[in-house]
């Protein structure tokens, strides 16, 4: 987990088998700590939980490689090479278990816009340039303070929902003043 991530009870993991990856349930605060987004760019499950020594990429973990399946070193020149050309490599995954290990509650968008701005701008950057993500379309939102309310920008099917303080982490309801906090309307906030 990164910084801006919390949980609401200790993760037990003892039990899970050290050679697969299994999913963590991410629940992304929007704009303030009781607003949650979910779309594609904000999707509900990752599935990044995983033991031992890994290969990781992205923000933390989206493509992770067991030692068990780890890729050779001449493919991963060869899959990097043919991004650099234009040609689309789907990203090797571990197996998965369809077992949610966890829920994590993500703070990363509840920061000043202006900071907000900055570490996407920087984020997307390195993701396109090393042939991770091909999301540079977000680049054009970030030459600005971020726009919260502009949130449909940010992807297909993008929506809102209110989360009550009991639902979230304790550390989160008792340091709400530390969070960025914008005002939606009820407009923008969807029934599902």
């Amino acid at each position: 987990m990164d910084i801006d991530e919390f949980v609401n009870k200790r993760i037990e993991v003892s039990h899970l088998d050290k050679r697969k990856a299994y999913a963590i349930k991410m629940r992304n605060l929007y704009g303030n700590p009781l607003t949650e987004i979910v779309n594609d760019m904000f999707p509900s499950y990752y599935f990044r939980f995983s033991y031992g020594n890994r290969d990781f990429k992205g923000d933390g973990g989206d493509l992770i490689h067991p030692e068990w399946n780890r890729r050779k070193k001449i493919e991963k020149y060869i899959r990097f090479g043919m991004r650099k050309v234009g040609i689309n490599v789907k990203p090797h995954y571990a197996r998965v278990e369809p077992y949610e290990c966890c829920e994590v509650w993500h703070t990363g968008t509840l920061r000043n816009p202006d900071v907000m701005s900055k570490k996407w701008k920087e984020q997307t950057l390195r993701e396109v340039n090393s042939g991770i993500k091909t999301n540079s379309e977000r680049l054009k939102l970030l030459d600005k303070p971020f726009d919260y309310h502009a949130f449909k920008e940010l992807g297909n099917s993008v929506y809102l929902r209110k989360v009550s303080p009991e639902q979230i982490p304790k550390i989160i309801t008792d340091n709400f003043e530390r969070f960025w906090m914008t005002d939606f309307s009820d407009e923008e906030y969807s029934n599902f």
